[in-house]
């Protein structure tokens, strides 16, 4: 995707980004009427705001009061429509040309988008303190996914990382990766850490390589796949 500056590329990758947030959203429960700004009630979802991957505090056009609409259109003609305006929660919904969706599974029948963001992949922090399951969650897609990369493994939980680690060895041999630790240190805040095994040696994941530490953001983006998890050949 190319083009001049400031003519909307990342305005493009931030909606799909949105989009990616509302349908991981859209799982915990089924579809509920929701009041429309200048419309009429729908079946659909308000997002919470620890939810949204972006800042959308000047979303709106030229400081309106409309809402900033984001319409995504679907292969069988449905639409995913995210209403935005800083005054008022995030809301999105299901444009149908059958029946409205009225449960989770019709929802996803509806839009069946399955979307993998890969944020832009960076060194890891020397050292990440502990921050709240909010935080990661809001910012495991986003551009400061990298900064947070030991949490998003450890509010994971061990049965993924073990899928975790089984495509580790598989496309980088001679290294196996270990589940992230909380550490305290007297006075000072708490930190995660998270240690890989070379030859029998344990380091940090901040003293690897920076091809290494991509390496494994690319596998963890692969694995948030909707089932299709693809085992990558081993990088030269």
């Amino acid at each position: 995707m190319v083009g001049p500056n400031n003519s909307g590329k990342s305005s493009i990758l931030d909606a799909l980004r949105l989009a990616s947030s509302c349908l991981r959203f859209a799982r915990t429960g089924p579809p509920r009427p929701i009041d429309i700004y200048n419309a009429s009630a729908v079946l659909g979802y308000k997002l919470p705001d620890a939810s949204l991957p972006i800042p959308i505090a000047n979303v709106a056009t030229n400081y309106s009061g409309e809402d900033a609409v984001i319409e995504i259109r679907c292969a069988n003609g449905n639409t995913l429509v995210i209403r935005l305006n800083p005054e008022r929660q995030t809301s999105f919904y299901a444009v149908t040309e059958s029946d409205t969706p009225r449960t989770t599974q019709a929802f996803r029948k509806a839009i069946p988008l399955d979307l993998i963001v890969v944020p832009p992949l960076g060194p890891f922090e020397e050292i990440e303190r502990v921050v709240t399951e909010d935080t990661i969650r809001r910012n495991e897609i986003s551009r400061l996914s990298n900064r947070h990369f030991r949490h998003i493994w450890h509010h994971k939980g061990r049965d993924e990382f073990i899928e975790f680690q089984q495509l580790l060895a598989a496309t980088w041999p001679g290294i196996e990766i270990k589940f992230p630790e909380i550490v305290h240190a007297g006075a000072q805040p708490a930190s995660i850490q998270m240690y890989f095994s070379e030859k029998r040696i344990d380091r940090e994941l901040y003293w690897s390589g920076f091809g290494f530490q991509v390496w494994l953001q690319m596998l963890t983006h692969m694995l948030r796949g909707s089932g299709l998890h693809p085992v990558p050949k081993t990088p030269s």
